[in-house]
């Protein structure tokens, strides 16, 4: 997930320039809201800057399996659970931001946050659970880049792992990994240099919680960048305590900033080096995905494969950076890992789409970010397109399955 728009010129602070959401729909006006449940939002409520999360009911009806869901951070700060027809669930209200990069995993695991170091308390990430923020004493660093849970093993217990970059000659950046409950913490890698700024940034756990893999993020060109991106995508088994580089070599030369994600598998990588493509990293064939006639953008971004591993949807806009009015953007779906995307999603001027990722095999989750303002929401869309479905006021941050 990425930051709204900024020049950045490092890393560092392109993850500190994060501010505080509001919401309204494309090119800033306001969607038409009709909830008649307790503590229902209005249209008139989304713009007002007292607002403030509703208390909402437990309703049984609400508890039913659902799809994936995301989490939200409203203008008020208060964390929400919402799924994908727009029902919602008051998490904690934390009183201070949050970073993009929660690290969600099973109903059954805790849901563990970030906070930025002008908005720490005691520490850089906290659990929520029971409608509190729980500090986490056992991670600790200058910058956290990232969190992943993975699933119980046999001791029933989970392992979280981070990343943390820190300043200074060399600047050094970790992977670490525990059990959530703080007991055997592991350094599994460090890099250090005086000259380069690169992150080490934990994605996700292999279904059996025996690989983790994370990603390296070396520092990019400045400038107007609506879409973040990694440089290298890493494999680390925790029995042999050994991490594999996934791209072979020679493939993506140069790579810098434009690897997006791995497949379900981890057997293909998607990136927008070049325009869009995937790569099979079994035999190193390479295909791309073509922009339809009727738009021409200058960024692109936030590629997600389709929980099958068989479609790509991503994001694109304009991304002059020269007139932030007259920014915009979409979203597109391939119908397989070639051949043209089709749009599904297109926003007015002043605004542009990041995707957030899969809710479901049909549904895509969506975060709208304001170009002339702080006004930003979230979104829902089928990938076969159709009406979005407004979500929630603010700013996503993760996807809880």
């Amino acid at each position: 997930m990425s930051t709204q728009p900024v020049y950045r010129l490092m890393l560092c602070a392109a993850l500190a320039a994060l501010t505080l959401c509001a919401c309204a729909s494309p090119g800033g006006t306001p969607p038409p809201l009709d909830r008649s449940a307790a503590g229902a939002l209005s249209a008139t409520s989304v713009l007002d800057p007292t607002w403030q999360s509703p208390a909402l009911p437990t309703d049984p009806a609400q508890e039913e399996a659902t799809p994936a869901r995301v989490v939200v951070q409203a203008p008020d700060q208060a964390l929400l659970l919402i799924s994908p027809d727009a029902r919602a669930e008051l998490l904690a209200s934390p009183g201070f931001e949050v970073l993009p990069g929660a690290a969600p995993s099973g109903a059954d695991l805790p849901l563990f946050v970030l906070a930025p170091l002008e908005s720490r308390r005691t520490a850089p990430v906290y659990e929520v659970r029971g409608g509190d923020l729980l500090p986490v004493e056992y991670i600790q660093g200058e910058q956290i880049t990232g969190l992943a849970i993975g699933p119980a093993d046999g001791s029933g217990m989970a392992r979280i792992a981070w990343g943390t970059l820190s300043g200074g000659d060399p600047i050094a950046s970790r992977l670490l990994t525990a059990y959530t409950n703080g007991t055997d913490i592991r350094l599994l890698r460090e890099v250090a240099s005086s000259e380069e700024l690169t992150e080490l940034i934990p994605l996700h756990w292999s279904d059996d919680g025996r690989v983790l893999y994370y990603a390296e993020r070396a520092a990019g060109p400045g400038g107007y960048r609506l879409f973040e991106g990694y440089t290298a995508f890493h494999a680390y088994d925790l029995a042999a305590s050994s991490s594999r580089l996934l791209l072979p070599s020679g493939l993506l030369e140069g790579a810098v900033m434009c690897l997006d994600s791995l497949a379900p598998g981890a057997g293909r990588i998607a990136h927008h080096c070049e325009g869009v493509g995937v790569i099979d990293l079994a035999g190193g064939a390479s295909t791309a995905i073509q922009f339809p006639a009727e738009i021409q953008p200058g960024q692109v971004g936030s590629i997600h494969f389709s929980p099958d591993g068989g479609r790509l949807a991503f994001a694109a806009a304009l991304g002059r950076g020269d007139d932030l009015s007259t920014e915009q953007g979409w979203v597109l779906v391939s119908d397989g890992l070639s051949g043209t995307a089709r749009v599904v999603a297109a926003s007015l001027s002043g605004s542009y789409y990041e995707v957030l990722g899969w809710l479901d095999d049909e549904t895509l989750a969506l975060q709208l970010w304001s170009t002339v303002d702080t006004m930003h929401s979230v979104w829902a869309v089928p990938a076969a397109g159709g009406d979005l479905v407004f979500l929630y006021a603010g700013r996503a941050v993760a996807i809880l399955r």
